[in-house]
């Protein structure tokens, strides 16, 4: 049967013919009487061999095993002479290019997996753990703006060139920046308090003198001496007792201002007005007098700041005209000019502090109306503006008194 014992050079050979078959597979030769029996192996090819890579095939094998069939196959061919040719094979394992692509996958996955973790190491220490440092040194330095000198950071960043480093010399520039303009912002609020200060000082003295030789009820002049006497006092009072590091402006001191809410007849406050405008302003007065619950400065000064706006935005030869209505609760009062409309959207932004609708801003610096606002909010009323076809009207409601 084995053509290697009869010749040297043999035509057929048990051992050569193991090179034929592939991974997995065996034959098995038997003889016509039954009496003789060889089983020949694949032999190895010599990437299987290295014991570096007995691994490397393990997992192969393993991949091939899972996307193939484990099926055993065996075919038994009966030779003319009466014996047989048996061979035996598993597809899994016959399979030697799934084998060597498993092979090559397993070396490329692993190629990839190192390559993932210096890139993760390098992207953690060259950028996440810099940004992590930075945004730890902001948080820190949040809401510290006086002490720019005194504190200490808790990580120290150099200012190289690289981003993170010029990203973290802008956030320091910007701190410094913002620390320096609020110490020096704090400073002139400090000087601007003081010279309010003085000034206010200064206006009391003589302010008090003219108010004693004007305190007579028919002097024209005695109204305008108080409402000056009551806007100095409101404004100085919001620097009396304030710390320096706290300040407030002309909105804050008008908001936080309270007034002494009296019995006040309207009537009188509307009239007087009429007679000192020189026939600009016309009021058609209701039958009697009519009392509400107000302030008597802060009505004057709401009322005031009113009627001087819509004289000043009333068209040429016409008039302000001046009704007032009410019931046994409410006391309505409008305030009607012929003139341009109010351009806001919605119009209610007349009234927020320091806008105006003047071209030209000048001095004018967005109060009066605010000022009419917050004196009648605090009284127990309301106001608002409509535009109205030829002209604007302020509608002003206060509790009436009894």
């Amino acid at each position: 049967m084995d053509g290697g014992r009869l010749a040297q050079k043999p035509q057929f050979s048990f051992d050569s013919m193991s090179q034929y078959l592939a991974p997995g597979e065996s034959l098995k030769f038997t003889s016509q009487d039954r009496t003789q029996s060889v089983d020949v192996q694949a032999t190895d090819s010599p990437s299987m061999r290295g014991e570096g890579r007995s691994l490397l095939s393990s997992l192969a094998s393993v991949i091939v095993g899972v996307v193939t069939p484990s099926i055993t196959t065996k075919k038994t061919i009966q030779l003319l002479n009466g014996g047989e040719v048996e061979i035996n094979g598993n597809p899994a394992l016959v399979l030697g290019g799934w084998s060597a692509a498993a092979k090559a996958i397993i070396a490329f996955a692993l190629f990839l997996s190192f390559l993932l973790i210096v890139s993760g190491y390098a992207f953690y220490y060259f950028v996440v753990a810099p940004l992590s440092r930075v945004r730890r040194n902001t948080i820190y330095m949040r809401g510290r703006y006086s002490d720019a000198a005194g504190f200490r950071l808790p990580y120290s960043i150099p200012n190289r060139r690289d981003e993170i480093g010029v990203l973290w010399a802008s956030i320091e520039d910007l701190h410094k920046s913002i620390t320096t303009y609020g110490r020096e912002a704090l400073e002139r609020a400090r000087n601007e308090s003081e010279l309010l200060r003085a000034l206010g000082h200064e206006i009391k003295s003589p302010l008090q003198e003219l108010l004693l030789r004007h305190n007579q009820v028919g002097d024209p002049s005695a109204k305008s001496l108080q409402r000056i006497s009551y806007a100095l006092k409101t404004l100085s009072s919001t620097y009396s007792g304030q710390s320096s590091e706290k300040v407030l402006g002309p909105k804050e001191a008008i908001s936080a201002s309270s007034g002494n809410i009296t019995r006040e007849d309207i009537t009188e406050y509307l009239e007087n007005a009429a007679e000192s405008s020189e026939g600009i302003i016309v009021f058609n007065r209701p039958p009697g007098e009519v009392y509400v619950s107000a302030d008597g400065d802060m009505l004057e000064a709401s009322l005031m700041a009113i009627l001087n706006n819509a004289k000043e935005f009333r068209g040429d030869g016409t008039v302000v005209t001046l009704q007032v209505f009410s019931d046994l609760n409410w006391v309505l009062i409008h305030i009607y000019n012929c003139g341009p409309h109010i351009p806001f959207y919605p119009i209610d932004e007349v009234f927020e502090y320091g806008v105006s609708s003047r071209d030209v801003s000048g001095d004018h610096q967005g109060l009066g109306l605010f000022i009419a606002k917050q004196y009648i909010n605090k009284m127990g009323g309301s106001i608002a503006a409509k535009n109205i076809k030829g002209g604007v009207r302020f509608e002003i409601k206060l509790a009436r008194a009894h």
